[in-house]
């Protein structure tokens, strides 16, 4: 009879192991500290990398950056300043389509109303939540910094 519960107890710690490493991402996403991530970083953790034009993610993080710094939702102005900095609309949105595709615990969590949809969101919805997340994250645990010394 012990010889059955050793076999079960087995049995059951590999499931608990396989478990827990298969949802490690999202467990080592839920207690990082995002005001340690700079932006680039972040992006990474939601998938937008390389394009193949070259320059996804560094487009992506210039778009982030450029609305929040300019107070405005993308745009006319943001895609002219993209233009105007090397970058292109269809980078930003390749990027953000392959980031779609990737779905990395860090999207999923961000991007959950589109987590049944067939299509990425548009680049405005990409932008205005990344920068939206990304910002109030550090805000937020800012202010719990702040207020506990």
């Amino acid at each position: 009879m012990d010889n059955v519960f050793e076999e079960l107890q087995k049995y059951i710690d590999k499931r608990v192991e396989e478990a827990v490493n298969e949802r490690m991402a999202e467990f080592e996403l839920q207690f990082m500290n995002p005001k340690k991530l700079t932006l680039k970083d972040f992006l990474i953790r939601l998938g937008v990398g390389s394009t193949k034009w070259g320059h996804g993610l560094e487009c992506t993080e210039f778009a982030v950056k450029y609305c929040h710094d300019h107070k405005i939702k993308p745009g006319k102005q943001l895609y002219s300043a993209l233009v105007e900095n090397g970058f292109s609309e269809r980078e930003l949105r390749s990027a953000k389509e392959f980031s779609f595709e990737l779905k990395t615990p860090l999207y999923r969590r961000v991007f959950y109303i589109y987590e049944n949809s067939d299509r990425a969101p548009s680049n405005t919805q990409f932008i205005t939540m990344v920068e939206a997340y990304y910002y109030s994250s550090i805000v937020e645990n800012s202010d719990k910094t702040a207020g506990s010394q």
